[in-house]
């Protein structure tokens, strides 16, 4: 897999001088809102929660799981919001890195590879799609006609 995945990266780079770029595994949920992912899939998204930062938090959370509680629900009683989400793919994080910059050069191609996570509930049962999985993403962006260099119009093409 990883040698299919050098060869499209290289494809990538050369055939579009596609940038490489690394990503953190989190993703702002703001960054999701602001790609209108919530209203075209929310059925595929994962959040991510922690522990309110004090003591008493952690204090009674493992009190309450410490005689067989349910950590799921001694969880929602002390977790914080859920300001950051599982990236259900790699271009959203380079919509994220660009949207409020001019292009480099007016335009841009990059191309990524990392986890991305998503809980399709008709793959629950069997291993046809797992939660979590590595894609390759390229995704060029340019300005789109008679609008600001900041309004970029985009497209994506799948890789591994």
């Amino acid at each position: 897999m990883d040698r299919l995945d050098a060869r499209i990266r290289s494809l990538a780079v050369a055939e579009f001088g596609a940038v490489e770029h690394r990503y953190p595994t989190l993703i702002p949920t703001a960054a999701m809102r602001r790609c209108g992912y919530f209203q075209s899939f929310p059925q595929l998204m994962m959040f991510v929660s922690r522990l309110h930062g004090d003591v008493d938090a952690y204090r009674g959370f493992l009190g309450e799981i410490a005689d067989g509680g349910d950590p799921a629900e001694a969880l929602r009683s002390r977790a914080g919001g859920a300001d950051h989400c599982l990236p259900p793919t790699m271009c959203f994080h380079t919509y994220h890195r660009f949207a409020d910059a001019p292009l480099p050069g007016g335009a841009l191609t990059v191309t990524s590879r990392g986890k991305s996570f998503r809980y399709e509930a008709r793959y629950r049962r069997s291993l046809e799609r797992l939660w979590d999985f590595t894609i390759r993403r390229s995704s060029c962006s340019a300005p789109a006609p008679g609008s600001s260099p900041t309004a970029a119009a985009s497209w994506s093409a799948r890789g591994t």
